[in-house]
């Protein structure tokens, strides 16, 4: 997946929150320029209610947040 040029918009959001509930774990590139690419990536992960796994480079990995869907160990 990636973010173009446009950043974070409710449409890319929208889609990175699909597709992280469909797969539980996501790479998502950076396509836009991006000063502080750590602080993006710890937003999107944030507004996405996901947990930020790694930052290299232009790409960031997030991971569905078990315990903000209730499907965490012990649920069925």
């Amino acid at each position: 997946m990636s973010v173009g040029k446009r950043g974070l918009t409710e449409g890319s959001l929208n889609e990175i929150s699909k597709r992280l509930k469909r797969e539980g774990i996501l790479k998502v590139r950076m396509r836009v320029a991006v000063e502080d690419r750590e602080r993006f990536a710890v937003d999107a992960s944030r507004r996405l209610g996901a947990k930020l796994l790694e930052v290299r480079g232009n790409t960031f990995i997030v991971v569905r947040d078990e315990a903000s869907t209730g499907r965490g160990k012990g649920s069925s």
